[in-house]
Order: C-alpha cells, then sequence, then structure tokens
C-alpha cells in the first residue's frame, strides 16, 4: 500500500504533469517546442503507473482518510479547474480562428464579398477567371485592410476560397472536409504567430536602427566640431545658394519620377520596325538620360558607393513584362506588320492604303506637332497595358449601326471578328488577352448615334482601351449633331478609366469641301487625345488601283455583292476554304451598304497594322526606360482622371452635357451591352409606395437567321457551325400593355447636371406618340408628378428629355433619386422603355 508520503508526491506529480502540458497555451515560456495540438480532455488522462497507485489507494479508503483527505480533495478539486480552464482557453481560441473564415457554404466563393480595384468588384469579377498563376496568386494573398482586434489582416483567398483554389474538385462539389477546415483553420492560427514573430522583429529592428542613427548624429557632430576649428562658418548668402542647389536637383529627379508616357514622344529614329532601340532617340528620352546622370552624380557626391543599383535597374524586378516578354511581343507586332506590308504590295502601298486614308494620316516614322501627339496617345494606351500587373486584356469596344454589327454575313466575318484573330496573337506574345466587344445596333430598334454616344459607359467596358465608332452612315447630310456628338464623344471618354481614343470607321471616301476641312479641324483640335478617323474607300483608291477606268467600263467594286477588291480576290482565310460557295462569300466587298467579308478584311487590317506599329513604339519606349533603370510600371502608372479644366474649350457640343466631370449613366434594355448599367429597374419600391409593378422586360424575338443574308443562309442552314452566323443585337425594352401594369420604378445614379431622359422602343421617331403627347402616362421624380409641357424630343425622335438639368446650377443630387412611369386607365397601346439617360 502506498504511504501518505508517496500519496503527496503522486498528487504533485500529477499537478506538474498538468502545469507543464498547459504551460504553453497560457503564454509560459518553455525550451522545448510546442506540442502538437490534441484534444483537451487527453491532458488529463493518467498514465499506468499513476492509474497502478489509485487502483491500490482504493483498497483502503479508511486509510486515505486518515491520511490527510482535506490536502487530496483541494488536490482534486484544483485539477478539475485546470482542466475545465484550459478547455475554455481552447474552445475561445479554436472559436477565434474560424471566425477568421468567411461565413459561406462549405469550400464557396462568399457572394456578399466586394472589394474596390478602380471600381467595386467581387470573386468573380476579380479573381476567378484569371488565368496567369502569377497574377492570381498575388491577388489572392493580397491583404484586404480588415484587421482584426489582434492585427490579423484578413486575405482576399479567404473570401474568395473557391476562385483561389483552395479547395479540390470534390471539395467545389460536395462541400469541404472536415480535415480541410481544421487544415485551414490551423493555417490562419500559424499566420497569426508569424505575424507576431514578424512585429517582434521589426520592433527591435526599428530600435537597431534608431541606436545607430543616434550613433551616426553623434558621430557627425563631433567631426563637425573638428572641422569648425579650421573652417569659417558659411554666410547666409553661401547657405541660400547650397539649398537652391538642392532644390534643383530635386527638382530633377521629381521630374524623371513625374515623367509619363503621355509627355513622352516617339524620337526621329524610334521607329516601328521592330529593332533595337538607336542612340538617337527622342530629346525626352535624352533629357532623362541627363537627368539620371544628374542624380548619379549627387549620389557620388554624397559619397554613395557607385555600384549600388537604383530601384528598378536594368537587373532588377520590372514586374510581369520582362525584358524577354518585351522582345517576343516585338517578334510578334514586327512579324504583323511585315505580312500585312507584303499582302499589300510593299511598305509604301500599305502605308498610303491604310495610314493615309485618315482625317489626319498617321505618322511613326518622323512625327511632329499634332501628328506626334497623336501617336503619342495610341503608343501610350498600348504601353500602359502592357506594363501593367493588374491589366489582362486590351479591350477594343465598339458602338454603332448595322456596320458594326456585320449585318448581312455571318457574324464571324464581322471586322472585330477578324481583328481579334488577326492581333489577337500580339497580345498573347504579351501574355495577354486582345478582345473586342460589339455593340452594333441594327437600325430597326429606332437607334442612332445622338442616343447611343449618352450610352457608352453601358454599351462596353469602361475600362475599354481604345473605342471605335461606327455611326457614320446615319450622320449623312447631318452637318450639326454629328460634330457635337463626336466631340461629346471623345471629351467623355477621357473621363473613364483608360482614357481611350476614339476610332472613327467610315465605309466611304474622305471628305472634301468645307464639310472636310470641318472634320479634319475637329481631327486636329483632339489630336492629344488620339481622336481620329478612317474611310475605307479612300484606302483602296490610295492604294493606285483605278477604280475609276473600272466604273467606265461598267465595273462597279462596290456594287452588292461584287467579288474582288482590286487587290485581292478572297478573304487570306478564305483562301483554302473547300466549299466554293462558301469562298464566294468570302470574295465580296459590299452586300448593300454593309461591307462583305473582303470589304471587312481591309478595315481590319487597317486597324491591326496603326495598332501593331503603335504596339512597337510602345515596346521602344518601355526599353528605353528599362535601359535607363525606370520601372516602366511607375512611369506609367499615374493615370488619373483630367478635371473638365483640364479639356480645352469645346468647338461645337454643348457646354452644359459635355463641359463635366463624369461620364454620362444610361440603363439600355437592348443588346448586347459590356459595361455598367446607369439607372436600374427596382421592384417593390418608389417614392409613392403601395403601386402594382407588373412591367415586364421585353427582347425582340429573332431568329438564328436575322440580317444573316441570304447567300451565308443558304450556305450555312445544313452545316453544324451554323452557329458563327448569329447575330448579337436585339432590341428590347421594359414594357407595359394596360393600366394593370401599374408602374415601373428607376432608381437613378447620382447626377451632375440632372439630365433625364427616356427613349422608346421600337422606331426612329416614337417619342412624341409613346411618351410626349400620351396621357394615359404619369411619370414621377422624386415623388413629384413631371410637367409633360416642360418635356421635349432629345437627343433623337425615339427619347423625350423629361429634365434638362437641375434647377439650381451645380446642385447635384448627392443621393440617388428615384423615376416612376405609370400606366393609367385608358391605356391601349404597348410603352417600351428602352433607355434611361442620365447625367
Amino acid at each position: 500500500m502506498p504511504s501518505a508520503k508517496e500519496l503527496e508526491e503522486f498528487g504533485l506529480e500529477v499537478e506538474q504533469e498538468h502545469h507543464s502540458l498547459i504551460g504553453p497555451s497560457n503564454g509560459g515560456a518553455s525550451a522545448s517546442p510546442a506540442p502538437s495540438r490534441r484534444h483537451s480532455l487527453s491532458l488529463s488522462t493518467p498514465s499506468k503507473e499513476q492509474r497502478s497507485l489509485l487502483q491500490s489507494s482504493n483498497v483502503r479508503p479508511s486509510r486515505l482518510l486518515r491520511l490527510g483527505i482535506f490536502k487530496w480533495s483541494i488536490l482534486v478539486l484544483s485539477l478539475a479547474i485546470v482542466v475545465f480552464v484550459h478547455l475554455k482557453q481552447e474552445r475561445d481560441e479554436t472559436d477565434y480562428v474560424e471566425a477568421q473564415l468567411p461565413e459561406v457554404e462549405a469550400c464557396e466563393d462568399d457572394p456578399e464579398f466586394s472589394v474596390m480595384v478602380k471600381s467595386e468588384k467581387n470573386c468573380a469579377t476579380y479573381v476567378e477567371h484569371v488565368e496567369r498563376k502569377d497574377l492570381l496568386e498575388t491577388r489572392c494573398n493580397q491583404p484586404i485592410g480588415i484587421p482584426d482586434e489582434n492585427e490579423f489582416q484578413k486575405l482576399l483567398k479567404h473570401f474568395c476560397r473557391k476562385s483561389c483554389g483552395l479547395c479540390g474538385t470534390e471539395d467545389a462539389e460536395e462541400g469541404v472536409s472536415d480535415d480541410v477546415i481544421d487544415a485551414k483553420v490551423d493555417e490562419i492560427a500559424e499566420e497569426i504567430e508569424v505575424k507576431e514573430v514578424e512585429e517582434q522583429i521589426e520592433m527591435e529592428m526599428k530600435e537597431v536602427e534608431e541606436e545607430a542613427d543616434d550613433l551616426e548624429k553623434e558621430l557627425a557632430q563631433k567631426e563637425n566640431d573638428n572641422s569648425d576649428n579650421g573652417r569659417s562658418v558659411p554666410s547666409e548668402d553661401e547657405k541660400g545658394s547650397e539649398d537652391g542647389e538642392e532644390e534643383d536637383s530635386e527638382d530633377d529627379n521629381e521630374r524623371q519620377d513625374d515623367h509619363s508616357a503621355e509627355d513622352t514622344g516617339i524620337g526621329s529614329d524610334s521607329t516601328s520596325e521592330g529593332k533595337e532601340a538607336k542612340k538617337d532617340t527622342s530629346v525626352d528620352v535624352e533629357r532623362e538620360a541627363d537627368e539620371a546622370n544628374d542624380s548619379n552624380s549627387e549620389d557620388e557626391s554624397n559619397d554613395e558607393p557607385k555600384t549600388k543599383a537604383k530601384e528598378g535597374s536594368a537587373n532588377g524586378d520590372f514586374g510581369s513584362f520582362t525584358l524577354d516578354r518585351l522582345q517576343s511581343t516585338r517578334k510578334a507586332a514586327q512579324d504583323l506588320v511585315d505580312m500585312l506590308e507584303a499582302y499589300y504590295y510593299g511598305k509604301p502601298q500599305a502605308t498610303r492604303m491604310m495610314l493615309d486614308a485618315w482625317l489626319s494620316p498617321w505618322n511613326f516614322d518622323n512625327p511632329d506637332g499634332t501628328a506626334r501627339e497623336r501617336v503619342d496617345k495610341i503608343a501610350d494606351a498600348m504601353a500602359r497595358a502592357l506594363v501593367s500587373d493588374d491589366q489582362e486584356e486590351f479591350i477594343i469596344g465598339t458602338i454603332g449601326s448595322s456596320v458594326a454589327a456585320g449585318h448581312d454575313n455571318c457574324h464571324y466575318d464581322a471586322y472585330e471578328n477578324q481583328l481579334e484573330r488577326t492581333f489577337g496573337h500580339v497580345w498573347e506574345a504579351a501574355g495577354m488577352k486582345f478582345v473586342t466587344q460589339n455593340a452594333g445596333q441594327g437600325g430597326g430598334c429606332g437607334d442612332d448615334y445622338r442616343n447611343q454616344a449618352y450610352c457608352v459607359k453601358q454599351n462596353v467596358s469602361p475600362e475599354a482601351d481604345v473605342i471605335h465608332y461606327t455611326w457614320t452612315y446615319f450622320e449623312e447630310g447631318d452637318d450639326v449633331d454629328k460634330y457635337k456628338i463626336r466631340e461629346s464623344l471623345v471629351r467623355w471618354t477621357q473621363m473613364l478609366p483608360r482614357r481611350p481614343p476614339v476610332h472613327v470607321l467610315s465605309v466611304l471616301w474622305l471628305p472634301k469641301g468645307d464639310h472636310g476641312e470641318k472634320e479634319r479641324d475637329l481631327a486636329e483640335y483632339y489630336a492629344k487625345y488620339g481622336y481620329n478617323a478612317f474611310y475605307m474607300r479612300s484606302g483602296h483608291v490610295l492604294g493606285g488601283y483605278d477604280y475609276e477606268t473600272d466604273k467606265k467600263n461598267g465595273i462597279d467594286v462596290y456594287a452588292w455583292g461584287f467579288m474582288g477588291d482590286g487587290y485581292h480576290n478572297v478573304t487570306r482565310y478564305g483562301a483554302n476554304e473547300p466549299n466554293q460557295n462558301r469562298k464566294d462569300s468570302l470574295s465580296v466587298v459590299m452586300r448593300n451598304w454593309h461591307p462583305g467579308p473582303l470589304g471587312f478584311e481591309f478595315v481590319s487590317d487597317t486597324f491591326a497594322y496603326l495598332y501593331s506599329k503603335a504596339m512597337l513604339a510602345a515596346l521602344d519606349l518601355i526599353e528605353q526606360h528599362m535601359n535607363l533603370g525606370q520601372d516602366p510600371r511607375k512611369v506609367w502608372s499615374k493615370m488619373g482622371i483630367p478635371s473638365k479644366e483640364l479639356l480645352p474649350e469645346p468647338k461645337h457640343c454643348d457646354p452644359t452635357y459635355c463641359v463635366v466631370d463624369a461620364v454620362p449613366e444610361c440603363l439600355n434594355l437592348e443588346k448586347p451591352t459590356y459595361g455598367l448599367q446607369g439607372a436600374r429597374v427596382v421592384e417593390g419600391q418608389n417614392t409613392r409606395g403601395g403601386e402594382i409593378q407588373n412591367w415586364k422586360v421585353w427582347h425582340e424575338d429573332n431568329d438564328r437567321w436575322h440580317m444573316v443574308g441570304k447567300q451565308d443562309t443558304a450556305i450555312f442552314q445544313k452545316r453544324d457551325d451554323k452557329e458563327m452566323c448569329l447575330h448579337l443585337d436585339y432590341c428590347g425594352g421594359v414594357s407595359a400593355t394596360s393600366s394593370d401594369d401599374g408602374t415601373v420604378v428607376f432608381r437613378l445614379p447620382r447626377m451632375e447636371v440632372g439630365l433625364v431622359a427616356i427613349c422608346g422602343c421600337c422606331g426612329k421617331e416614337v417619342a412624341k406618340e409613346m411618351f410626349l403627347e400620351n396621357e394615359f402616362l404619369e411619370i414621377s421624380y422624386g415623388g413629384a408628378v413631371l410637367d409633360r409641357t416642360e418635356w421635349d424630343v432629345f437627343p433623337n425622335g425615339k427619347c423625350v428629355r423629361l429634365m434638362e438639368k437641375f434647377p439650381t446650377e451645380g446642385a447635384g443630387n448627392p443621393e440617388h433619386a428615384f423615376l416612376s412611369v405609370k400606366a393609367l386607365e385608358g391605356l391601349s397601346e404597348p410603352v417600351r422603355i428602352s433607355h434611361v439617360i442620365t447625367l
């Protein structure tokens, strides 16, 4: 039997063992590594020897009572308290760590999570479709700026678990297992420990640096004291001179850091031929080199080590767009330029056809004046996209008519799709994707350039890099509104995030006379912003083919269905087409007033040639900055959005609507659109309350062959690839047919001017009958019924302006307002609202 002394020693041993096991969890120091995680109840399980002692002690309970029952009771009670305290502590720790995980279904992205990156984005729009692994990892591991009370930074991947690849295929389908959750909890706990260690190291390093600074100051003071014994104190004038030199040096460095591609030109020897950058480059680059040398001299005068590399040196980290990638991109762009020049019978003829047939011809060899500004703008757009670590796509967004939509052809043959196939591989070499967004809309919906320009932010992505405009057929005969709209569009696009240049496509000839001078004047005036217009038939003529003689002989290349444009008899991709009927179709220059595949090929080649030359110019600039040791990401990082005061005075557009700090907002219920809605249809909410809301969203029911054209319809009806012919554009709107449909309510975006207009569908002149003179409609703004006598038709025949501007200039509504349209008793004809325009 154990003695009382043995039992006391046994009790102390158990108590000491418990303290040694739970000590690390309570923050106590330990020389041995912390034990792996284990269930808290296992801490109270006695060893084999301890169980033997307990069993033997139970044989003679009276003996235990005689040996100090009070002390034993105290010991048992203490052990119970320790166990329960430890259980609570571990439960609290587990709850805290698991609280860091988003409250979503197992292994799903948090649907409520959003992050601001230029604009509001969620898991689907920011990380789900990222293909570059390095960029995906960077985005998923970035802190989102939400620390907890322990300064633990939550990462984006904790909210976008599925998109960031934190779960396997089985997990994504069937939920996350307990093991995965436990592993995630352990991972977060480790992150907390690592952060604590990093903070401790940072504090210690800071203390060491402070001590070093103090020592350096002390030594410097002693050195100054010693030198003052044999040197006179400088006068105030001398001090001022020295300060001025330092300020001049700092100004030089600031100018060098603040330099952007917007101010950088293409030098006379910085051609687009894909060759190495020559010594005689632009004056701007020479100035930067001088400033860099001045900066180096300043460093040397301060006894800095001569071998110290500048931040972002030529051997340093310039991000994902490396020198190797630059060379690969240059080769791809140069190969495309070479191919197109050979296809159009040499560089001189290619230049005349594809660079000279613009309002202001493009010059990449020796640009000066406005030509230089225009080249700088497009090269800047290319360079900024290439060097950015965040941009994955280069986007060209097209707004326009059925020409843009590609009607009378298969959609596959539209110039935007041909451009994507021709120019796309150049961007693939840069590790990016080239995307064209075709928001072309047929005339059947009643739209034209006057209302669709207000919808540029929704019709195409607000992050487009270049905007194409193809409403030129509808402009014929209009010498007033077309200049207003083109100028407004150029100014509005400079308020978009990437400030895209606007390039106009006309399939006719360059304008002549006063009309031509007016258009050229506008192109010159906005050259700095990249504005220009290309004329397809003038490009054909400048190639040298004698179309006039052909026409006198009864040959009209631009007649409906004519095959061959005088230079080529079929498109490049149609040359090996086995189906002769399809090959003939791919040989057509014009169908009706729309270009055919061969006409569209020339348009596509023109844009591909222009943008490849701009790409080469951009690559030269990027390489020059790399050679100067400048990180191109910093050079092109300072985009900003200009205020209206920085744009020139308008020449044609209404200052009320075009001298603004915002882009018009639009709710366009037609298809397709690629951007952001302005106004929104809301249900169960309005400013008057209790009203029926049964308006329905409606879209035109087009069949597969809508606007395809008879020739291609006959070819593709029995083919498996018929989907390539389907066009994207559909008329649409939100519709009411009687008073039973009640009210539709639109939540309007914040406005700067106070312009509110609605458009109807479908037809070019529906505004008066559908809205202005319709006594069975009641329209309210902010709960107050609007006076229809103050409405007018604007900006075209399908739209009505309900409010011209806020009553007080500069008022601007700080909060969202509501617009409601109510169908009254007696309504018998459908009302369809296709657009809500605000500014």
